[in-house]
This record gives structure tokens, C-alpha cells and sequence, in this order.
């Protein structure tokens, strides 16, 4: 059979339309950040959207009723069991004096609530990390009944996010939403096992966004503030908007307050979802050193210019990367990377948006001198995590 050639100058043309395709598209990629994405979410919305509530819908409640019904069916309760020591009951001096004789390996139950959503990787169970920390047995029962056995795929005590697997047919799952464009006074449904009273719904207003809270020594921030009635048991669960979107995983409550619970913003939860299906864990950037922000006082007992900006280390980590490049206490960083540096909050979020090892070049003032640490971030180590 004869077969036809195409003309070289038709050829040539092919050609030159492929490059031009081939350089819009690599142009578009660094245009948009420097890297073509390979994925835009780890997360795949299956659960349809909910229309926009009509106003009626709104004062009469059906449309909270509706949010909730589209929900409700992916929220799971989480039973969970822990061994832990206790004193053994053969030594009454125990009961006294403390545990001063032997002791006993006994299960701990625990409760809390999650969420089924569906990934790339699967259908999984988001929850609070702090609901399944330590345990040796998780238990999972859906709103139909079915019961399943968890296994965790990753935790991160720092966000308190856990990612739990789940084996079964026909899962149902919930439909994230976008936590970045709340505001105060948006309706706000929580959803969860509270006190043990399976599938509860109590509903409430957005109080606040990007509220941060110290709990145990750690500092967790971009929570969602609600007077959605949140309880022992809740933690895990998710708040859902008036559309029938997840916008939070339900964290923590305020002992003795009434009305002020908090969730994790969900736009948070969805950029290290994929690092705990993936790696099991969240690698996080880290330099080693504890700052503060430069004072007036603290710039006249270092002899320094009235008018000198910047930070100054108040710790430095032994064999942190900052240690390992030449920082010492008391230093005054004014530039990074040949940029001002005015205040802690600012420096701490850039530190945030690089990745071990990136490359850092950092302006200090020691002893009156300005010099140059060029040192490389590290990876967070766990213990400091934890």
C-alpha cells in the first residue's frame, strides 16, 4: 500500500505549533509558581454540592437541616483503647504512698469523632490526632451501623490532624469547603459524638477566625472560633457551613466557658493531609533558634543605633543548623536573604514557607559588627514536635 508523506513545509509547521504549545504551557507553570503543578488537591470532591439555601430556607431551618443530612452520614465515631500502667492492686500501700511497688499494663477507652472524605489515595477518616494518639485499638461505626477497625496512615501532633484507613464498600464522604473566606457571624454546624450521644448536631455563629491558643506548652493557631456547642467527644468531628461543607475539624473546647469552641481551619488541614497519606508525617523546616523582637531597651544595652530594626536570638538549639552555622545568643538579625527583617511574626512565616534545605543568608549585628551566617534549614526533629 502506497503511503502518503506529508510536505516538509507542513512538516516544519507541525512542528513549530508542538514547541509553541510546549512553551505556553512551561511558561504558564512558572508564571503560576515557579513549578508546574502536578495536582491542584489531594482531596476528590465526590460528595455533590448543596445548592445555596433560599432565605426561607434559612429562618425556618430546613436549610441547616439540609447541611446537616448531607453530613451526617460521613461522621464517624472513633472508640478507641490504650494501655497504660497503674498501679497493681496487690500493694493496698499504693492507694497511699503513690506507685512505689508493681504495676499493671490495663486498657484505657477513649472516644472521639471523624470524618470520611475521599483522596486520591482512597477513602479516609480525618480526625484529631490527640483522639487517637497512643492507641493500640481504633474502632470506627458509621452512622448506618457498620463497624470497622482503623488503621492510623499518619498523625501530626503540631496541627493535631490524623489521617485513619478504613476498609469498606460504598463509604460515604463529606465535602470540604474553603475555610479562607469565613466571617464572623456565618452559620456554623458541628457534627460528632459528644459525651457519648452519637451523631449530635448543634449549631451556631463563626465567632472568630485566625484566633491562636496555647495548649500544653505548644502554640496552635488559624483556629475557628464558635459558639456551636462543642464537648468531650466532638474532637474530630467536623463544622460544617450552611452548604453542607466541611470548613473545620472540631478540636477543643474552653473548660468552664460557654459558647467558645475552636476547629482547625480546613484550608489548613488540606496542605498536610497529603505529606501524612504520603510520608506519614509532616516535614517541617527548622533553624534552631528561639527570637524576640528588638526593643528599645534592648537596642540601648547593646550599644546599638536608636533607629536599628530586627530580632534577636534568644536561644539557640544545640546542633541546630543555626548552631551549626555560627549563631550565638543575643545576635540581631536584621536581613534575610538581603531583606528587612522587622519582627518575629513575619520571620517565622517565611521560615515556615521554605523546606529543608533551602539556603538562608542571614544579616546579624554581634558586638557592634554587622556580618553574614549563611546556613541551610534543617527537618524539625519529632521531640520537638511532640
Amino acid at each position: 500500500m502506497e503511503e502518503t508523506l506529508m510536505p516538509k513545509s507542513r512538516v516544519r509547521l507541525f512542528v513549530a505549533y508542538i514547541i509553541l504549545l510546549g512553551i505556553i504551557f512551561i511558561s504558564g507553570g512558572y508564571l503560576l509558581g515557579g513549578k508546574l503543578p502536578l495536582k491542584t488537591s489531594v482531596f476528590n470532591q465526590s460528595a455533590p454540592p448543596l445548592s445555596a439555601p433560599t432565605a426561607d430556607e434559612v429562618a425556618s431551618g430546613e436549610a441547616i437541616s439540609r447541611a446537616a443530612e448531607a453530613v451526617r452520614p460521613a461522621v464517624v465515631n472513633i472508640d478507641t483503647t490504650v494501655m497504660v500502667q497503674r498501679p497493681s492492686i496487690s500493694n493496698p500501700f499504693n492507694f497511699f504512698f503513690g506507685d512505689s511497688g508493681p504495676s499493671r499494663r490495663v486498657p484505657q477507652k477513649g472516644q472521639g469523632s471523624g470524618v470520611i472524605v475521599q483522596t486520591d489515595k482512597g477513602k479516609l477518616v480525618l480526625t484529631n490526632e490527640h483522639v487517637i494518639h497512643g492507641a493500640q485499638d481504633i474502632k470506627i461505626t458509621l452512622l448506618d451501623g457498620r463497624k470497622f477497625t482503623g488503621r492510623v496512615t499518619g498523625s501530626d501532633p503540631t496541627t493535631d490532624i490524623a489521617v485513619i484507613k478504613i476498609d469498606g464498600d460504598k463509604l460515604p464522604t463529606a465535602r470540604l469547603g474553603n475555610s479562607s473566606k469565613l466571617r464572623p457571624g456565618e452559620w456554623a454546624i458541628a457534627i460528632g459524638n459528644p459525651l457519648g450521644f452519637q451523631h449530635t448536631v448543634t449549631v451556631g455563629v463563626i465567632s472568630a477566625t485566625g484566633r491562636s491558643m496555647g495548649a500544653e506548652g505548644k502554640l496552635y493557631d488559624h483556629f475557628i472560633q464558635t459558639d456551636a456547642s462543642i464537648n468531650p467527644g466532638n474532637s474530630g468531628g467536623p463544622l460544617v457551613n450552611i452548604r453542607g461543607e466541611v470548613i473545620g475539624i472540631n478540636t477543643a473546647m474552653i473548660q468552664g466557658a460557654q459558647g467558645i469552641g475552636f476547629a482547625i481551619a480546613v484550608d489548613g488541614v488540606k496542605d498536610i493531609v497529603d505529606q501524612l497519606i504520603d510520608k506519614g508525617k509532616v516535614v517541617r523546616p527548622w533553624v534552631g533558634i528561639g527570637v524576640q523582637d528588638l526593643n528599645r531597651d534592648m537596642v540601648a544595652n547593646l550599644g546599638l543605633p536608636a533607629n536599628t530594626k530586627g530580632i534577636i536570638t534568644a536561644q539557640v538549639y544545640p546542633g541546630s543548623p543555626a548552631e551549626n552555622a555560627g549563631l550565638k545568643p543575643y545576635d540581631v538579625i536584621t536581613e534575610m536573604n538581603r531583606k528587612s527583617v522587622d519582627n518575629t511574626a513575619a520571620f517565622i512565616k517565611k521560615i515556615r514557607s521554605m523546606k529543608p534545605g533551602d539556603k538562608i543568608t542571614l544579616m546579624i549585628i554581634r558586638d557592634k559588627t554587622s556580618r553574614l551566617i549563611a546556613l541551610t534549614v534543617g527537618e524539625m526533629p519529632v521531640q520537638l514536635e511532640q
